[in-house]
């Protein structure tokens, strides 16, 4: 570039001649000789120096032009260059050898440049998949600023929980419950995560505050689960260790205290030792029999079917448990009608004589006079097997409670007919497992109708 301050110098030295030309027009007035006279016929001397200072100056304003021109004109490109860098639009990088400090200045910006949009390829890389982990997540996730302003939510948040919570708005402004004003508190004066469960419209939601940084700067983030099924699942826990505990300790209490009548000298009266050893074994026969039904109901619960289910008659399947079943009821003189169509499926036998087995012998349970009917018929979709009795029947308050564990309609009956509680909850955990249903009609005092469907 130092070669180039030649060009101004040329300038100068052309305004230097047109001072000097203008000093000589002073001299010549000065001596006396007019410089608009002419010479031997020429040109007068003031019209040719106007006219050689005219050229000059279009000569210098040209080369004036061009020397800015190209001064400006990597200025302007440049400055064209860094609009569309801010702009996000790559482009190539132009060259300027005019002026060597010009192309280091641009090569320097395209360095830049060439990092710039590297940083930016890899911060929106990690912004889609943060967005798309947000998304993913069944939970709700919440963004605020170091104040506790809404900066960002995921869709799950307002969605699914149904929370109405919009960035810009302060985080007490939406969550108007009290532990959830409680936990924003602590997290703000604490640096510990801090969590509370509220109940949103009969969901249970759990709220789990924490700092992104210990300076707290970078603001706080609380994300939100759907723990319902959770607690539901924990109550039902308990109410099945419960239950369970309570089924297993009544006949163990039973054996335990006509044991300690036994020793205590019954056993030298054989009529009263003999009644105490029966009522035993019937306790005894009841605790074995829970303990299976517990067991089943477990295994169950962790089974899946596998591809490989063999097909069998289920016409004989349900007739052979209608044959192991009729002495009970014959010692009830009630008689079991049977219409069975030929029908074939698959799955596991063992299943379905389970389901026979429970729901015919509750039949024969609850009914003390009368009838049982057992039908199995089929159409183009569905096969039904049908269970009626004309027993005591179910009233309708208990008709939805019947599936559930160690529920009883009558609990003194249930106990004395050795009853577990367990028999229809297993009925309708194996039903499910082959995507079944079962239907449930009963009229108090007249009767009660299981039917049972399967998809063909």
């Amino acid at each position: 570039m130092n070669k180039k301050i030649f060009v101004p110098l040329i300038i100068v030295i052309s305004l230097i001649s047109g001072l000097i030309f203008l000093d000589t027009l002073n001299y010549l007035w000065f001596i006396g000789k007019s410089p608009f006279v002419s010479l031997n016929g020429e040109l007068p001397y003031f019209y040719r120096a106007i006219l050689l200072f005219g050229c000059e100056l279009w000569l210098i304003y040209g080369v004036t032009k061009l020397f800015v021109s190209r001064i400006q004109t990597p200025i302007k490109r440049l400055t064209q260059y860094v609009i569309n860098l801010e702009h996000g639009i790559e482009q190539e990088l132009f060259q300027c050898y005019d002026f060597e400090e010009y192309q280091a200045l641009i090569v320097a910006i395209d360095n830049m440049a060439h990092t710039y949009h590297k940083t930016n390829r890899k911060l929106n890389y990690e912004k889609r998949k943060a967005e798309f982990i947000l998304g993913y997540l069944e939970q709700g996730i919440i963004m605020l600023n170091d104040v506790g302003v809404v900066v960002e939510t995921n869709d799950y948040t307002n969605d699914t929980l149904k929370l109405g919570i919009w960035s810009g708005k302060h985080i007490t402004e939406v969550l108007q419950y009290v532990q959830c004003r409680k936990m924003v508190e602590q997290a703000v004066l604490s640096h510990e995560p801090v969590h509370c469960e509220v109940t949103h419209d009969e969901t249970v939601l759990y709220f789990d505050m924490k700092a992104l940084s210990k300076s707290r700067k970078y603001g706080y983030m609380i994300s939100v689960r759907d723990i319902t099924q959770i607690r539901q699942f924990d109550e039902m826990r308990y109410q099945f260790v419960s239950n369970v505990t309570h089924e297993l300790k009544t006949p163990l209490t039973s054996i335990k205290g006509f044991v300690e009548t036994l020793q205590m000298g019954a056993i030298n009266q054989p009529d009263v030792a003999a009644r105490f050893l029966e009522i035993i074994e019937i306790e005894a026969d009841r605790l074995y029999t829970l303990i299976n039904d517990i067991l089943l109901l477990s295994d169950i619960e962790q089974t899946q079917l596998t591809v490989g289910l063999e097909a069998f008659n289920l016409r004989r399947l349900v007739y052979e448990v209608i044959e192991l079943l009729s002495s009970q009821a014959s010692q009830k003189l009630l008689k079991i009608n049977y219409r069975l169509e030929d029908v074939t499926y698959k799955g596991d036998q063992n299943h379905f004589k389970q389901i026979c087995i429970n729901l015919l012998s509750n039949a024969i349970r609850y009914t003390e006079e009368g009838r049982i009917n057992v039908s199995l018929r089929q159409d183009e979709s569905n096969i039904f097997i049908i269970f009626q009795d004309t027993g005591v029947g179910i009233a309708p308050a208990h008709t939805d409670r019947i599936f559930e564990r160690f529920y009883r309609v009558d609990k003194s009956r249930s106990r004395q007919s050795g009853g577990t509680g367990l028999g229809l909850s297993i009925v309708k955990h194996l039903i499910q497992l082959y995507d079944g249903e079962i239907f449930v009609d009963s009229k108090l005092g007249k009767g009660t109708i299981f039917t049972v469907k399967f998809k063909r």
